[in-house]
């Protein structure tokens, strides 16, 4: 005790929590550990002000375990987030006012992955996603694809090009042809012959996400071709999305 309060090392107890470590005019401030009844967690690591501010770990009854900055309470900073305690998957970031917020990589217990912007909890954003051989580079909302976007199948050379709404990519789309000789063991689908045009490209009719037909007739492709959609699109792949998928896969972060 010092001027009649709390100062140094010790131990307090009450019905919300149980806490150990240092005390300065008061208040928990310093190094200590605490057992959290009202959230059901143990934390142990820095306190400022009676709060948790600074570097800690908070360890979740379901095994779950947050290992990073706080401030007031909150998580809020750069951390790892670890579900159930495993090591495999979970999230590395930033989070902002206890939620995940801001720049990070989730990675769920499927091996599906996601490296970008959150918000609220939320893909949402831009960024890349894994899931098996396919790899998606563009722009989210609410945890699904929204706006333009690319996605490489990894395992045929190939890219589609288009505008996502609500996960799916309607109307007009691009496949590209990233192999260097263009050839029938190349098709994106073995049912179809595929005639790329000079720039290694052919427009595509979409439907519910999926490819209905390899090529649109003219009319339908002078008017795409001419649309501002068209021109930005391409123009986002050539400066962002494709230089931004090398880097990925060359080991930078977007």
């Amino acid at each position: 005790m010092k001027n009649n309060e709390f100062d140094g090392y010790g131990e307090y107890k009450c019905k919300d929590y149980n806490y150990i470590g240092y005390f300065s005019k008061g208040n928990k401030s310093g190094k200590g550990k605490m057992e959290d009844f009202v959230k059901n967690c143990e934390y142990e690591g820095d306190f400022k002000n009676n709060m948790k501010n600074g570097y800690g770990e908070e360890k979740y009854r379901d095994g779950s375990v947050y290992k990073g900055e706080f401030k007031d309470n909150m998580k809020h900073g750069k951390g790892i987030l670890l579900l159930h305690g495993s090591g495999s998957y979970g999230y590395e970031g930033e989070f902002k006012n206890d939620k995940i917020c801001g720049k990070g990589k989730f990675k769920w217990n499927d091996k599906k992955e996601y490296i970008g912007d959150w918000d609220n909890n939320e893909i949402c954003g831009y960024g890349i996603i894994l899931e098996g051989k396919m790899r998606h580079i563009g722009y989210f909302y609410h945890d699904v694809k929204e706006g333009y976007g690319a996605t490489f199948y990894v395992d045929q050379n190939f890219v589609l090009l288009g505008k996502w709404e609500k996960d799916l990519i309607e109307g007009p789309a691009i496949l590209i042809n990233l192999a260097e000789n263009n050839s029938r063991e190349n098709a994106f689908e073995s049912t179809h012959n595929i005639n790329f045009d000079n720039n290694n490209e052919i427009i595509v009719g979409m439907y519910k996400g999926e490819i209905i037909n390899m090529s649109l007739d003219e009319e339908d492709m002078f008017k795409f071709k001419n649309s501002q959609d068209y021109q930005e699109m391409t123009k986002l792949y050539k400066e962002k999305l494709y230089p931004d998928y090398q880097k990925y896969i060359h080991g930078y972060s977007l």
